[in-house]
């Protein structure tokens, strides 16, 4: 005699997401602010759209190497090439360095996301900065790292202490990546010495002596680039604290209090030279920084001001 299964009612309930993607044809945009780029940079983003390099050879030699036999599933396909179009706009032709940020490059290909909450609290607090999520564009980043394409070493990424964040990730494109777009490793180095040769130029027009162009290498131009690259992610990091903490401080009801602001901005600038300057020529420098201050922070000048 057989006996009844037991019915097991699941206490799982099913979530508000969707696990459907919220932008099914991620696709880079060019800027208009945009200038004309090189025609070896043309060719990179023409090729990009055109050519599939998720089905190319160095892809599926790249996923068998690494145990994966499985193709990308065509969302991921999708987010790998907008996101390989947004690259090939950015590469610097001598570094190989893409200079953009994942983020920004993220949200120019279309793959950063807004979830409810996050769209709320911008409703709630216009001061509050936005959250995106680029997990999409992140998976298909390490995706491009893991075929070889993309070079970029946990050794180079570097941790912010003040703001508590990484620094903006650096990372370099590599000959297979320029291998999956059908470009030859032969034709990537003349444009890279065809590049160096001009910032040699420009480098002995801008008063450079021989000897320093002569020392002009791809190592040492790497080199530079990385470390421009750390000290302008830090610069930009500490600029959103000032631009966030100055907001708070100017967003008051009187222009008074907005003053005193500023006024504490000259004297810090000032220091022991503030003993030297007149009074007219202190009123005048607050009125300055007032000024600047509602400028950088986008907030608006109170009615009924009057300058003292």
């Amino acid at each position: 005699m057989m006996l009844a299964q037991e019915v097991v009612q699941s206490q799982r309930t099913r979530g508000e997401h969707c696990t459907k993607v919220k932008n099914s044809a991620p696709k880079y945009v060019e800027p208009t602010h945009y200038k004309n780029p090189p025609a070896f940079i043309k060719d990179l983003v023409t090729k990009s759209q055109l050519v599939d390099m998720t089905k190319s050879d160095s892809a599926y030699h790249a996923r068998w190497m690494n145990g994966r036999r499985k193709a990308f599933y065509p969302d991921r396909q999708k987010a790998i090439r907008a996101l390989a179009t947004v690259f090939c706009r950015h590469i610097n032709l001598v570094t190989h360095q893409v200079e953009l940020s994942l983020s920004t490059a993220a949200h120019m290909a279309g793959l950063a996301t807004l979830s409810k909450g996050e769209a709320e609290r911008v409703a709630e607090d216009d001061l509050y900065q936005a959250k995106y999520s680029i997990s999409r564009a992140s998976r298909a980043f390490r995706d491009m790292v893991e075929m070889g394409w993309i070079r970029a070493d946990r050794s180079w990424q570097v941790w912010d202490k003040h703001s508590g964040v990484w620094v903006d990730k650096y990372y370099e494109v590599t000959p297979v990546f320029f291998d999956a777009l059908g470009i030859t490793f032969e034709r990537v180095e003349r444009q890279r010495n065809k590049r160096l040769g001009l910032l040699k130029s420009q480098g002995l027009n801008s008063g450079l002596t021989p000897e320093q162009v002569g020392k002009m290498s791809i190592s040492q131009i790497k080199a530079d680039g990385k470390l421009r690259w750390r000290r302008k992610a830090f610069e930009r990091n500490a600029s959103l604290r000032d631009k966030k903490k100055l907001t708070r401080q100017m967003r008051v009801k009187t222009a008074q209090e907005q003053r005193h602001v500023a006024v504490k901005q000259v004297m810090a600038t000032l220091g022991d030279k503030l003993g030297t300057v007149s009074k007219d020529a202190f009123t005048d420098m607050v009125n300055k920084e007032v000024a600047s201050l509602r400028s950088f922070t986008g907030v608006e000048r109170p009615p009924n001001e009057r300058l003292n």
